[in-house]
């Protein structure tokens, strides 16, 4: 099943963290955020695999709000499954080394 265009709700998770940001994805780019982070990048699909590269940067310093890698400011790269209005990721970063990221993508609106 390919990628649905359209705005999701990003809630992802780490040893270190979790969190829930919006990430729009259409056409090859995927472009969101949340209070402290601007997500933004590109993905491919096959059948119902996806894998994305995202540039994450720190946009505020909003008071009790951490990286969820433990650094900000980093390039991270994911793979995962397409399943109807969801996509679940797997993902790391080279400046977090160890430290998966799990995230699930539910659609919310075209």
């Amino acid at each position: 099943m390919s990628v649905q265009a359209g705005t999701y709700r990003a809630s992802f998770m780490t040893p270190l963290g979790a969190g829930t940001g919006v990430i729009v994805i259409q056409e090859g780019k995927a472009r969101g955020g949340d209070s402290a982070m601007m997500y933004v990048g590109t993905y491919e699909e096959d059948d119902s695999s996806i894998s994305a590269i995202l540039t994450v940067t720190r946009h505020s310093n909003t008071p009790g709000i951490q990286s969820v890698f433990g650094v900000d400011n980093i390039t991270a790269q994911f793979r995962g499954q397409v399943n109807g209005s969801l996509i679940e990721l797997r993902g790391s970063s080279p400046q977090a080394p160890g430290i998966e990221m799990r995230a699930t993508l539910t659609r919310l609106a075209d």
